[in-house]
């Protein structure tokens, strides 16, 4: 994933899969990371929000990753 970022570091689809695997990894930090990068391109990306509000809340940041996780009533298929 790193090396296509390095081609194409403006697609926010590819921050998430990368955030996605690294939170499968349990390298929460890095993920978080990549999923503000995600909506730093597509602010409104609600896969990429409700992605990010699981690992806030598995932290137990709760006020931050309860005001992430009403994107989930905007996921595709929720």
């Amino acid at each position: 994933i790193d090396a296509v970022l390095a081609r194409q570091p403006e697609r926010a689809d590819h921050w998430s899969r990368r955030g996605y695997v690294l939170g499968v990894m349990n390298r929460d930090a890095e993920a978080l990371a990549a999923y503000d990068r995600a909506l730093s391109i597509t602010p409104d990306d609600a896969d990429a929000m409700y992605a990010r509000a699981d690992i806030l809340l598995a932290q137990g940041d709760f006020a931050r990753g309860f005001a992430a996780y009403e994107a989930r009533w905007r996921v595709r298929g929720a």
